[in-house]
């Protein structure tokens, strides 16, 4: 008795000596268990948000915590309010909701796992975005935090929406107008832009004729000191040759890091005449009688056109092979489109017309601009003199696109 009297008191001086052993044990395992669920978050975090495309990778708000380095440059997506119901175990999102949370909270074994998640722009030309998820904890350890990082590129140009196209405005062409063909004239071109850098291309756009009469599209490339103001110029040296008419003058940007462009029109048509015809009077000139567009066009919230927006031209002096467009801005730059010729054409009145499908997918903004319509005559083949021909004639209507 006396012998078992011992053992047992050894035994328990024993597994005293141990208890903080077994508590550092279970405490460790406890830790160990903490962290490999947090580790789940935070995979199931950034799982979820590599299934959204490019363009819907973003937040509504960037998260309240202080951004971790690299990560400043948060993607904010335009959106009313910010979907966060999420399940507990596993702490998954749920599937389908957008956009996706920057920050929520899920609960596990009695321990509370806060998510903050990033989307921030990798690099100044917004083509690379950065996703991070980072989870923190508190067990009786201590706070802890994991993270997992990815980045993932734009698919192509379309899907770049950080940046907006870059902008133009202030287009002018100043000096001869009308410019009289043959004798000795100069056209200044100037235009101002934003989000663009001097390494980017501005140019203008026009036609001219080529050897045979044609007309052929030119372009003319701008300079720029600083990347906001843009100038060049041609003159009667530069080894264009134009026909008696008018045009409009499209003044373009591109930029380089994503290819996206935009387009804007000086509002004043350039007239080139001759010595004998100063006023581009010429009775067999190309002129533009009448034209024919909504005066008010419905667009959804988007922008998107809610219906098909008709347009025509009646023009005098041209024939059914001759091109007739109408040029006009969309919210990613300048469209031109080619009207149809009516059935009945003689050259004292042919109709043209066409239409702006819905389903073409252009986005206008809820303003009023005008559409530019040119009536491009073509002389090839003909046997007249240069004073004869035309290279455009110039026309615009204006259209107010209100919001319904």
């Amino acid at each position: 008795m006396v012998e078992m009297v011992v053992t047992i008191g050894l035994i328990g001086i024993l597994l005293l000596a141990l208890a903080p052993l077994f508590m550092a044990l279970l405490r460790t395992g406890a830790v160990t268990q903490a962290r490999d669920q947090a580790n789940q978050v935070t995979t199931l975090g950034m799982e979820d948000l590599q299934r959204f495309t490019y363009s819907q990778l973003g937040v509504c708000a960037a998260p309240s915590a202080t951004a971790p380095s690299g990560l400043s440059d948060v993607v904010v997506l335009s959106c009313a309010s910010q979907v966060a119901t999420y399940g507990e175990s596993p702490c998954s999102p749920v599937v389908g909701n957008l956009p996706p949370a920057a920050s929520y909270t899920c609960a596990d074994a009695g321990i509370t796992y806060t998510v903050i998640r990033w989307v921030s722009w990798a690099d100044t030309g917004h083509i690379v975005k950065r996703l991070a998820v980072y989870v923190s904890w508190t067990d009786p350890v201590g706070a802890h935090v994991v993270s997992q990082q990815s980045s993932v590129r734009a698919p192509d140009p379309d899907s770049v929406v950080g940046l907006s196209p870059p902008s133009l405005s202030s287009p002018q062409v100043t000096g001869s107008n009308p410019a009289i063909i043959g004798g000795a004239w100069t056209l200044q071109f100037s235009v101002t832009t934003s989000g663009l850098t001097t390494s980017d291309k501005v140019y203008v756009a026009f036609s001219s004729l080529d050897g045979s009469g044609s007309p052929t599209d030119q372009s003319v490339f701008l300079s720029s000191g600083d990347g906001t103001n843009w100038t060049g110029s041609i003159s009667s040296s530069s080894g264009y040759t134009f026909g008696e008419g008018s045009q409009y003058f499209v003044f373009s940007a591109i930029r380089s890091t994503d290819g996206k462009s935009n387009s804007v029109v000086d509002t004043t048509a350039q007239e080139f005449c001759t010595s004998s015809d100063p006023s581009c009077s010429l009775s067999t000139l190309p002129s533009i009688l009448s034209s024919t567009v909504p005066s008010t066009v419905s667009i959804a919230s988007s922008g998107a056109l809610t219906a098909s927006v008709p347009v025509s031209v009646t023009v005098k002096n041209v024939t059914s092979t001759d091109a007739i467009s109408v040029a006009f801005q969309t919210q990613n730059g300048l469209v031109s489109l080619y009207l149809s010729p009516n059935s009945s054409c003689t050259t004292s009145s042919c109709t043209f017309s066409g239409s702006i499908p819905s389903s073409a997918g252009y986005a206008f903004s809820a303003t009023t601009q005008n559409f530019y319509f040119t009536a491009t005559q073509d002389e090839s083949g003909v046997s007249t003199s240069v004073d004869q021909g035309s290279t455009v004639a110039a026309a615009s209507s204006p259209v107010t696109f209100t919001a319904s």
